[in-house]
């Protein structure tokens, strides 16, 4: 199956080297020289180059030699194909294609809503989380507030600090 890994942010050099944001828990596998990627539109392409810059990901992909070429393909997320059983090796670590689409509910078993989207942030990740009323709420992916994710039920039960989500406002603004 096709998993996004990540984007391509913006040409780096005269090159043809990309500035890649990483959306993998394995990136030392996922963006390995000699690995595959594609692009949304099927266009494949192999590593040549990966290497940190700055602490930012570099790609070099066979076939995009220069920066004009480069910049024909910035903007793009890139996917890679996962096999399906593959699970991460440590247990409290999870694929984003594992959370997305589970339920979230407080420890009081109040549903908040569904997660849309995981955001990987520098500091930790989110949870993009959209409730019924149709509103984004974003929930720190942190110990202290994730209390479990439970993939067979589908579920991740949150402890949200006060005032983190408050759903009745949630549901008076529409």
């Amino acid at each position: 199956m096709l998993v996004e890994v990540g984007r391509l942010v913006k040409a780096h050099g005269i090159k043809g080297d990309l500035l890649v944001s990483s959306l993998t828990d394995l990136p030392e596998l996922r963006f390995a020289i000699g690995a595959k990627l594609s692009l949304a539109d099927g266009k494949e392409f192999t590593i040549t180059k990966s290497s940190q810059h700055s602490g930012n990901l570099i790609l070099h992909f066979a076939g995009v030699d220069d920066r004009n070429a480069a910049e024909l393909i910035i903007r793009n997320q890139l996917f890679a194909d996962v096999d399906e059983a593959q699970v991460p090796p440590d247990p409290d670590r999870y694929f984003d294609r594992q959370l997305i689409g589970l339920t979230v509910k407080t420890i009081n078993e109040e549903t908040v809503g569904v997660v849309k989207e995981i955001l990987h942030l520098p500091a930790q990740d989110m949870f993009v989380i959209q409730s019924s009323s149709m509103l984004e709420v974003l929930v720190p992916f942190v110990d202290p507030i994730v209390v479990e994710v439970d993939l067979e039920s589908r579920v991740i039960l949150i402890d949200p600090p006060a005032g983190l989500i408050n759903l009745a406002e949630a549901e008076d603004a529409n």
